[in-house]
């Protein structure tokens, strides 16, 4: 299943990528306060089809997902000169340090654990997106240790 919100062309387009429809419907609702395109799907191929298609500006990707995981997706979008640069947020359960190792040499940019904290989303995705003000982009805390922050707030 795939689900487009149409807007003009020169805004930044976001693929989310989750096969659970709440979370999806979350992380919508959240980053739909950029002004951008948002496009999902619920499962590694259609990810990687829209990816190479409609050549997103951010990726949100679940890893845990039935058939091809989001690891599995990752790596085919690393490996693809077409899709090789668009940058990652990973978005799952897992937090251990394997995990997160395995993450960073694939190529993942951020990493957030569930449940998701909405706030935390939006300004990674502004970020990645160049769409903060010099006062934002002061704010907001380096993430180069790769470690998560947990938070209890929003849902997903």
């Amino acid at each position: 299943m795939e689900s487009l919100d149409k807007m003009p062309a020169d805004r930044p387009t976001i693929l989310i990528v989750d096969d659970v429809a709440s979370n999806l419907a979350l992380m919508k609702a959240i980053l739909s306060e950029l002004d951008c395109e948002l496009v999902t799907a619920t499962e590694g191929g259609k990810a990687l089809a829209l990816a190479s298609t409609r050549h997103p500006d951010l990726i949100v990707l679940d890893i845990m997902m039935p058939g091809m995981t989001g690891f599995d997706v990752l790596q085919r979008l690393k490996a693809d000169a077409k899709t090789a640069n668009i940058p990652v947020i990973v978005v799952t359960a897992y937090d251990d340090l394997s995990f997160m190792v395995k993450t960073r040499e694939i190529g993942v940019d951020a990493i957030l654990t569930k449940p998701v904290n909405g706030a935390e989303l939006l300004g990674l995705a502004r970020k990645m997106l160049g769409m903060l003000d010099e006062d934002e982009a002061a704010k907001q805390p380096a993430n180069d240790t790769g470690r998560p922050r947990r938070r209890s707030s929003d849902g997903v």
